[in-house]
């Protein structure tokens, strides 16, 4: 995974004052800090987005009374950001399966694997499931 940019070349926006706001640098300063592989990974991480209007669609697929929340809703944005966390710890759990399967060498580099994604979600799927029984 090579990439000529990555987001430690960026530099903290200015605010309407024209000096950079105080979250803003600490937010360079946090990226200045990465790695250049956790620099490109942070950056797909941003550069990720799930549709508003897709997951509205999901949402009243599954539960037709909710057919008027706006788009903007904070259901809506909350699911979003559950997805997305949920996505990038699975993806984690793949690179980690990945590498104790020892398929790939260099787990960081390579692409995952279909078969190793679907082991992956078993695996979740079954450690929260074993967890709420137990939990009950």
């Amino acid at each position: 995974m090579k990439c000529s940019k990555t987001f430690k070349d960026e530099k903290p926006g200015v605010g309407l004052s024209g000096k950079p706001d105080n979250d803003q640098k600490y937010e360079y300063q946090k990226i200045q800090a990465l790695d250049n592989f956790q620099a490109i990974r942070y950056g797909f991480y941003r550069k990720s987005d799930f549709k508003k209007e897709k997951i509205k669609r999901i949402v009243v697929n599954f539960n037709p009374f909710l057919k008027n929340i706006n788009s903007s809703d904070p259901l809506i944005i909350a699911i979003k950001s559950l997805t997305k966390s949920f996505i990038g710890e699975l993806v984690e759990f793949s690179k980690k399966l990945m590498h104790q399967f020892e398929e790939s060498v260099d787990w960081r580099e390579t692409s995952i694997n279909k078969k190793i994604i679907f082991q992956a979600l078993e695996l979740c799927l079954f450690k929260h499931q074993h967890f709420r029984i137990k939990g009950k």
